[in-house]
């Protein structure tokens, strides 16, 4: 990469920018050698109930088999700091954990209710 230099003036092989690449940080000959990393992605097809404000509020992924876990609810309790937080969601409120999988591009709900006991804005990672 040759950021020093005008896009117009650059060699063959040469690049001013880089999207998706990771410089390796090896001690043999190829240090410093750019190599392509995997982007990012949107899922919209994640299996959830049309219900308003549901969010995820933490993730896990798991490389070895290309799945991700993913937290979602739509319930925010009104506790200013977690000592007026009584514990408990209600009922009607929007708790699960989706499996979603890379492979086939598709999802669904492993577990769901409000015992999970999530909340928006106390995030998990």
């Amino acid at each position: 990469m040759n950021k020093d230099l005008d896009a117009r003036l650059l060699n063959a092989g040469e690049y001013r920018d880089g999207v998706n690449v990771s410089v390796s940080r090896s001690e043999s000959d190829d240090v410093g050698a750019l190599e392509n990393i995997i982007g990012n992605e949107i899922l919209s097809t994640l299996s959830q109930p049309t219900k308003t404000k549901i969010e995820a509020i933490g993730w896990c992924i798991d490389n070895s088999n290309d799945r991700i876990f993913v937290f979602l609810t739509n319930y925010q309790d009104n506790s200013i700091n977690e000592k007026d937080f009584d514990g408990r969601a209600p009922v009607n409120s929007f708790h699960a954990i989706v499996h979603y999988n890379l492979k086939t591009n598709t999802s669904d709900i492993i577990v769901q209710g409000y015992f999970l006991n999530f909340r928006l804005y106390h995030y998990l990672n």
